[in-house]
């Protein structure tokens, strides 16, 4: 993934989900909640519960993006 392909689907308005090479998943209802670092080394996703918490991932370990409606957000 590069962020260009990110930064798309985030600008579409549509939820998606991001897959890293760790297995672990990060659910993005809007593009609200994804952020691209400025020299693209990585994206910010911030958590849906509103408690200000945040997860940094850097690109390299983002292995796929899948769309994603919003019934079916990340607990």
């Amino acid at each position: 993934m590069n962020k260009d392909e990110i930064k798309a689907l985030a600008e579409s308005g549509a939820a998606f989900r991001l897959f890293t090479n760790d297995r672990k998943e990060y659910y993005v209802p809007h593009r609200d909640f994804i952020s691209v670092m400025p020299d693209a080394q990585a994206v910010i996703v911030y958590q849906v519960n509103g408690n200000g918490y945040f997860t940094i991932i850097p690109v390299w370990t983002i292995t796929s993006i899948q769309d994603a409606s919003p019934e079916q957000k990340q607990p």
